[in-house]
Formats: structure tokens, C-alpha cells, sequence
């Protein structure tokens, strides 16, 4: 009887340290390794045209995308990974933009960023209230000297949130700079909606520096107009 009691006690307890062992390693991954806490990400792709201005070569574009999001709790962190502008025109076929980790959270006042070039990532801290606007990301594009009219071109990007049943409504626009800088950290970038919009560069968002092309009109259209609104639900 004892040799029985303690043979079925010895596969009870491999048994039960084989399944919390799964148990781990799942949890561990989450849903696709993918770090969200099973959240699965989400792929999105808006697109626009350029309008008819050609954009010479030595011009800068300024391809900047936002979001208004819903659901967000206080240390909510949406990460924007996979981000590219495509286009049938040979120029601009394939261009990637950095990715984006945004954190909204009770203790931050003001809206900040730190660009990170070891990681190629917007670091963005920002207030629990939130904007009708965020800023999602930003590429500097020196322009090769293009063809007014491109067509269709999409920014695709993929979606994570440490939270689930956030809601997502994105779009993206693109300014022409005679100056500008790759230095991402050095163009003061407006994060939320105030007195200019999202994505706005704010060291370069003077009089006379943005030239008519791309979603753009010149003037103080600083990120272009945007392109259609997508929703994503994380």
C-alpha cells in the first residue's frame, strides 16, 4: 500500500511541475512573443497623395503620423513597430520610419520625448489625459528631387498596448522643409494638440521654411494635411 500511495504521489507532482512549467513558458511569451501580456498587435496601413508639387532634390520631407486613442489607463504603453512609407514610385518605395513606445502616465505634467539613436525609437511620456492628438512618429526624408502626384502612398504601422480594449484613430501627413535635420531630438516635436498640431517641428516651424509639396501647402502647414483616419482596436 505505501509503494502505491508513493508511486501515485511521484507522477501527481511531475505531473503538476510539467504543467506549471508550460503554464510559464506561455505566460512568459504571451500571445506571439509579443511581451503585451497576451495582447495580440495589430497592422495598419492609411494611405494619401502628394499633390502636385514637384519637391526638389535638397529639400527635406517630413513624413509625421497621430493618433486620439480610447481606453488608456493610468501606465498604458502603445508601442508602434514595423513603421513604412510605400509607394509604387521607385523614390520612394520602401522608406522605414523609427518606432515609437509611448507611455501615458498620471505622474507626467507635460508632455516629453527622448529620441533614442542606439534603439531608433521615440521614447514619449504623456499626460493620462491625453490630446485629440498624439504624436506617433516622424521620419526626415531628404528629398532626391520628385515627381509631383505620387499616388497611393501607405504608412503601415503595428500596434501593441500593455492594456487591452484600447481604440485607436490614426492618420499621418508629409511637409516640405528647405531646412531641416535628421537630429530627431533637436526638432522640439509638439506631442499633443495646442496652439499647433501634432508633429509639428517646432525649431523649424518658422516663417519661409516650408516649401509647397508633398500633403503640404507651404505657409504654416507645418505636417501637411492627413491622409484618411484608421481604426485599430488593441
Amino acid at each position: 500500500m505505501k509503494t502505491n500511495i508513493i508511486s501515485a504521489l511521484i507522477v501527481f507532482t511531475v505531473f503538476t511541475l510539467s504543467s506549471c512549467s508550460k503554464m510559464n513558458e506561455r505566460d512568459a511569451g504571451g500571445s506571439a512573443g509579443n511581451g503585451t501580456g497576451g495582447i495580440p498587435p495589430e497592422t495598419s496601413t492609411t494611405t494619401t497623395n502628394f499633390n502636385g508639387s514637384a519637391i526638389p532634390a535638397g529639400k527635406y520631407i517630413w513624413f509625421n503620423s497621430h493618433f486620439k486613442a480610447t481606453g488608456i489607463t493610468d501606465g498604458t504603453i502603445i508601442t508602434i513597430t514595423d513603421q513604412t512609407i510605400t509607394s509604387a514610385s521607385t523614390e520612394l518605395s520602401n522608406l522605414t520610419a523609427p518606432s515609437t513606445r509611448i507611455t501615458f502616465s498620471s505622474a507626467v505634467t507635460t508632455p516629453n520625448y527622448v529620441f533614442d539613436n542606439a534603439t531608433n525609437t521615440w521614447n514619449i511620456f504623456i499626460p493620462l489625459s491625453g490630446s485629440d492628438e498624439i504624436f506617433m512618429g516622424g521620419l526626415s526624408f531628404l528629398s532626391p528631387g520628385l515627381p509631383g502626384g505620387i499616388k497611393s502612398l501607405g504608412w503601415t504601422a503595428t500596434f501593441t498596448s500593455t492594456t487591452p480594449n484600447v481604440n485607436i484613430q490614426w492618420q499621418w501627413g508629409a511637409a516640405v522643409y528647405n531646412t531641416f535635420s535628421t537630429d530627431y531630438n533637436a526638432l522640439n516635436v509638439a506631442l499633443t494638440h495646442g496652439s499647433l498640431h501634432a508633429g509639428t517641428p517646432v525649431t523649424f516651424a518658422y516663417s519661409g521654411n516650408v516649401y509647397g509639396g508633398a500633403t503640404g501647402g507651404a505657409g504654416s502647414n507645418y505636417t501637411g494635411s492627413w491622409s484618411a483616419t484608421k481604426s485599430v482596436t488593441l
